[in-house]
């Protein structure tokens, strides 16, 4: 399984450069950390998208009982 979450912050002035966008321009945070069958976190990550060139879309399902 994977835990995901998504945050609003400002860049700061490295983000800035390597997104080529303004110093504190609106940028999402996306962190996740993956688990295995047993639980132990595998993988985890943090990515940052430009606040004008970020799309989410999902598909949510019920489990039926």
């Amino acid at each position: 399984r994977s835990s995901y979450a998504v945050l609003a912050a400002a860049a700061d002035r490295e983000t800035a450069r390597l997104l080529e966008i303004a110093e504190k321009s609106p940028v999402l945070v996306g962190q996740e950390v993956t688990y295995d069958r047993a639980e132990v976190p595998v993988l985890t990550s943090r990515t940052v998208y430009r606040g004008d060139a970020y799309r989410f879309q999902a598909d949510l399902y019920r489990p039926v009982s």
